[in-house]
């Protein structure tokens, strides 16, 4: 059965046998990976891209130029994406909310694009100062990083709002929170203003990935939910990169 309306392709799940646990879904982990490394690789094309035309036009780019486009990268990196991650709506009755139990301390719903638009705006501005210390190139170790942590952020939420493997989800938010750090220390090399603005960023992801675990830990108290995705679970779609802007 496939759902007209639904992002999950649940149709190609494979049948398992009643009572018998099913295995290790190796293809999805095969999957993420491909599709980070795929995002990854028309990311870095396209900061490859803006050197070369930048150089080909003897152009010169403005700083607030930067600062727009990582911004928007920030918030909408996921048009470069072969999988669908698109993000829960911000209000309670989003299955990603309400078919969990969720600790206490859970922000409201609202909260979390409220927060993730300040991190947006200090990426921009630390990916700014990054940039013109790197010797004002795009295709630079500062913005390769940048652009390989929101490779992952966005696969990771495929497999948490998309797929909702919270197990799964719980390994991911911590390549995530890695990939942060890494993009945070290699800012701070290319100029410390630029690490410490990537600070707090660092600082939410730890806090959401606290979260992250709190929500397995009450929602695994019977063991069945696997660290590993299993088969016979909800896959994502592949789709085009660039055909989808809003969500």
């Amino acid at each position: 059965l496939t759902l007209k309306a639904s992002r999950v392709d649940k149709a190609r799940a494979p049948a398992t046998v009643p009572g018998q646990k099913p295995g290790i879904d190796w293809a999805a982990l095969a999957r993420y990976v491909s599709a980070t490394t795929a995002q990854f690789g028309l990311l870095a094309s396209f900061l490859y891209g803006l050197d070369h035309a930048v150089a080909s036009l003897q152009a010169d780019i403005s700083t607030r130029f930067v600062a727009l486009l990582f911004g928007f990268l920030s918030l909408r990196s996921r048009v470069f994406s072969v999988m669908d991650n698109s993000r829960p709506k911000p209000n309670k009755h989003d299955p990603v909310f309400k078919q969990r139990k969720q600790p206490w301390w859970t922000p409201p719903p609202l909260a979390f694009p409220i927060v993730w638009s300040g991190v947006a705006v200090l990426r921009a501005l630390s990916t700014t100062i990054a940039y013109v210390a790197s010797g004002e190139q795009f295709f630079s170790a500062p913005l390769l990083a940048m652009a390989a942590h929101l490779s992952i952020g966005d696969t990771w939420n495929t497999i948490n709002n998309v797929e909702k493997r919270m197990g799964t989800a719980l390994l991911g938010v911590i390549a995530v929170l890695g990939s942060a750090a890494a993009v945070a220390y290699t800012y701070y090399l290319a100029h410390p203003v630029a690490g410490a603005l990537l600070a707090p960023t660092v600082g939410w992801i730890a806090i959401a990935s606290l979260l992250i675990g709190e929500i397995y830990r009450l929602n695994n108290k019977d063991g069945s939910i696997s660290l590993l995705p299993k088969k016979g679970e909800a896959t994502a779609k592949w789709r085009v990169p660039f055909t989808s802007f809003t969500k």
